[in-house]
């Protein structure tokens, strides 16, 4: 698996998790309730690893893009010839 698809499933992974716990609160039994000190703590958690995830998959794509242009300008032909012509 590559580090974009294991980031991209991190953060779909931390993405459900929040819902869920948003989910819960607001389908309680006894009616839709503010969340708990303890679901918002873990409600937290998942924003930030949602954020994280997000963070490292645009660092990646930004390696990829650096990589991407570096290989591109040393396959350019110099545009000097360096023999004499």
């Amino acid at each position: 698996m590559s580090l974009l698809e294991e980031l991209r499933q991190r953060r779909t992974a931390a993405r459900t998790a929040a819902d869920a716990v948003l989910t819960r609160a607001a389908e309680d039994p006894a009616g839709p309730r503010d969340l708990t000190p303890e679901e918002l703590a873990d409600y937290q958690a998942q924003v930030v690893a949602q954020r994280e995830a997000e963070d490292a998959i645009e660092a990646e794509h930004d390696r990829e893009v650096a990589e991407l242009r570096a290989v591109s300008t040393r396959q350019q032909a110099p545009a000097v010839p360096r023999e004499p012509v």
